[in-house]
């Protein structure tokens, strides 16, 4: 962006508008129940069971790749590729040093992604949920839809205090990055 045209434009935009403070106690995403929801818990056999059976019929008929991304010098794996959908575990994604450029590349080999045992948040993981909340953001603006299993549901998920704001945001993409009827795999 070229800070010096766009500053004349910023007061413009303060002198013409009104600025008004949009409270919504609700997010519309979560307010219809929706029976195929993409987002299992608590993490035990049932869930596990449930999420590799909807991979298995996703991959159906795909072959399965490993894919090495050479990134600044680092090799970034991925394990389980199949035509477009990719499965990882949460420490895979986010308890390694990787960061935003990573997932960025990701993003270019997958249509869908479906990440297992993310846990609950609190000051000991507050690193790994930075890295987390950061590949949210990514997968949503790149319109990645989105499988999870985790310890609890997306309404008690538990956050380290520096994070809850930032959170909120992440939670309210995962319903929609887990939602069918905003499937960008399709």
């Amino acid at each position: 962006l070229q800070r010096e045209q766009f500053l004349p434009f910023i007061s413009i935009i303060k002198k013409n508008s009104i600025q008004k403070e949009l409270i919504i106690d609700e997010d519309y995403r979560t307010l219809t129940p929706n029976k195929t929801q993409r987002a299992f818990y608590p993490i035990n056999e049932k869930t596990t069971f449930k999420i590799n059976q909807f991979f298995r019929e996703l991959t159906k008929d795909k072959h399965l790749k490993k894919i090495k991304l050479n990134i600044k010098g680092r090799e970034f794996i991925i394990p389980h590729f199949y035509d477009g959908v990719v499965k990882f575990d949460f420490v895979d994604l986010c308890d390694k040093n990787i960061g935003a450029e990573d997932y960025i590349k990701l993003t270019e080999f997958c249509k869908f992604l479906v990440i297992r045992n993310i846990p609950n948040f609190n000051e000991v993981n507050s690193n790994q949920q930075q890295r987390f909340i950061t590949l949210v953001d990514i997968l949503y603006e790149k319109k990645i839809s989105l499988m999870i299993s985790l310890e609890t549901n997306l309404e008690n998920i538990s956050s380290s205090k520096k994070l809850a704001e930032p959170f909120k945001r992440t939670i309210s993409r995962l319903y929609e990055l887990t939602s069918p009827k905003d499937d960008f795999f399709t």
